[in-house]
């Protein structure tokens, strides 16, 4: 356990950012997956393969967001059992989540297997590339139990802040799917539909690799937690705080579609404009994402041993960071906002509706950067419900009604507004729940039931 952060001492910002800097490389690396393998399938497979895995993603992106909420609740319960030293409460709670999530993902895998086909063809697939996209799912969906597992083992290690050893792992993974990925490319050059393999080879290696390396050199995640059983109220505690997140994660992926299908009425240059500044603006969430990660463990820790004026130091230390990576990565979208939309696509109309949203939207990254931190806090204390309909609130009552009201008097531009002005929406109702402080009381070590 030499890599673990104990971030219950110790400089508060300082191990925030030491937490955070593995996250962020872990992001990155990911990133770069993606920008490679889009290469490789774009290039070496065609068109037809490359919309075959765009018309998946939306599946994929549901089904890949109720592990990220799933797993989310799993790091926090661990995070705070680790803020009161209770080892043989992590243990336990490592048995039954993985257990838990293990079924899970057996189910889902099988319900993704059956209803692939029917659910493409509510997409609206192109009949050239149904088959293959079909293809390509079911044999991702055989893949979801693996993943499944491999991500939660992350998760744990995050909860009791060892974000280097995960990150490890992670890399490890990410090096062995691009590692697959070029045999199956380009030496082998199979059908698209058989990508997948990729990512069950890569995750069930480094799975293995992961369990033996823990039960050999880990003194809390090793084969004892087998000698446990199912805690029935951890289990519950974990829907309780993951299905939330994931819920959130659905309805940002929901509210993107709907935002996207005003913005495609405008033609191809106005989506063109829209997929290079998201591209773009998901690059800028970085830093705010890992930020608020590495706050969520240190408000989890802290709290469960009720050390709320390093809660509170910690906070307001991030926040001070993120305004800087905010006003810093605003002035150059905003100074070099034709530049930055050149690179991607010279269009003279792409250009200038992409260079529109930036002198819109580039000023009001501080709002975006201080939710993620705010809701950072919530997520920490076990209070998953509140971000969930501060997203809720901000895109659905917030951003989609604004662009479709700004929309009939400013076009594009008003649907440009229309997303600071959701944020505000969200940074007003979070800000609130923050500095209302009934968060404090919703630390799940604190329950009775729980211990």
């Amino acid at each position: 356990m030499k890599n673990t952060i104990d971030l219950t001492s110790g400089h508060e910002i300082k191990n925030i950012i030491r937490y955070s800097l593995p996250l962020l490389w872990g992001n990155i690396l990911q990133q770069l997956y993606y920008i490679i393998n889009g290469s490789l399938v774009g290039n070496f497979l065609g068109k037809n393969a490359l919309a075959t895995i765009g018309v998946t993603y939306p599946i994929i992106f549901f089904l890949v967001s109720f592990l990220i909420g799933l797993t989310i609740g799993l790091s926090i319960i661990v995070a705070q059992f680790y803020g009161v030293k209770n080892f043989k409460k992590i243990q336990e709670t490592t048995y039954t989540s993985l257990l838990f999530l293990f079924i899970f993902s057996l189910i889902l895998a099988f319900l993704g297997f059956v209803l692939s086909r029917p659910i493409l063809l509510i997409l609206g697939t192109p009949p050239e590339i149904i088959h293959d996209a079909n293809l390509y799912f079911q044999l991702f969906a055989v893949s979801l139990p693996i993943v499944f597992l491999f991500n939660s083992i992350n998760a744990i290690l995050r909860g009791i802040g060892d974000s280097k050893t995960s990150f490890q792992f992670l890399a490890l993974q990410v090096i062995l799917n691009l590692f697959f990925d070029i045999i199956f490319i380009l030496f082998l050059r199979i059908p698209v539909y058989y990508l997948p393999l990729s990512i069950l080879l890569s995750s069930l290696i480094s799975l293995m690799i992961t369990l033996l390396y823990l039960n050999k050199h880990h003194s809390i995640l090793n084969k004892e937690i087998f000698s446990f059983s199912f805690n029935w109220e951890i289990f519950r505690t974990n829907l309780k705080i993951g299905i939330p997140s994931g819920l959130q994660q659905s309805f940002i992926a929901l509210g993107n579609i709907a935002l996207l299908h005003l913005i495609n009425s405008y033609g191809a240059a106005a989506t063109a404009a829209y997929f290079i500044t998201s591209r773009i603006e998901y690059l800028i969430s970085i830093p705010s994402i890992v930020l608020s990660s590495g706050l969520s463990i240190f408000v989890a820790q802290n709290g469960a041993i009720q050390f709320f004026k390093r809660i509170r130091k910690g906070y307001i230390g991030i926040l001070f960071i993120s305004f800087a990576f905010a006003l810093t990565l605003s002035a150059l979208c905003y100074f070099f906002r034709r530049e930055i939309v050149m690179f991607f696509n010279a269009d003279n109309q792409v250009v200038l509706y992409g260079s529109l949203y930036f002198s819109i939207v580039a000023l009001f990254y501080w709002i975006f950067y201080v939710i993620f931190v705010n809701t950072a806090v919530l997520r920490g204390a076990g209070d998953t419900l509140t971000p969930m309909f501060v997203t809720m609130i901000s895109l659905w009552l917030g951003r989609i009604p604004f662009a479709y009201i700004l929309n009939h008097s400013s076009g594009v531009v008003g649907i440009w507004w229309s997303i600071p002005l959701g944020w505000v929406l969200g940074f007003l109702i979070s800000s609130y729940y923050v500095w209302r402080r009934k968060w404090k009381k919703k630390f799940i070590v604190h329950s009775p039931r729980v211990l």
